[in-house]
């Protein structure tokens, strides 16, 4: 006897959401690179970048800036979850 449960999926939960700050700082890591190194290359303050890994939300010109240096297209991270959530939508 098996039962299968069936949730239905909120395209506004905290699992759309991206957190760039966390994002940033998993790809700095993943390049082998460092919050001082991004820090050096923005210029800004070590405290500031550090500050930026706790971020949800970030200035559009800012993240520019730091996909740039980071030559990652971060954006398309919320292509991905908006794309993702008008999916769900339209399946209802």
């Amino acid at each position: 006897f098996v039962v299968l449960l069936w949730r239905k999926i909120n395209p506004y939960s905290m699992e759309n959401v991206v957190f760039i700050g966390k994002e940033i700082q998993r790809e700095l890591k993943r390049q082998g690179r460092s919050g001082v190194w991004l820090a050096r290359q923005l210029p800004c303050s070590n405290n500031h970048v550090y500050k930026l890994f706790s971020k949800k939300t970030m200035d559009a010109d800012l993240l520019w800036r730091i996909s740039d240096i980071m030559d990652v297209n971060f954006f398309r991270l919320y292509m991905d979850k908006w794309e993702r959530r008008r999916r769900i939508i339209q399946n209802g």
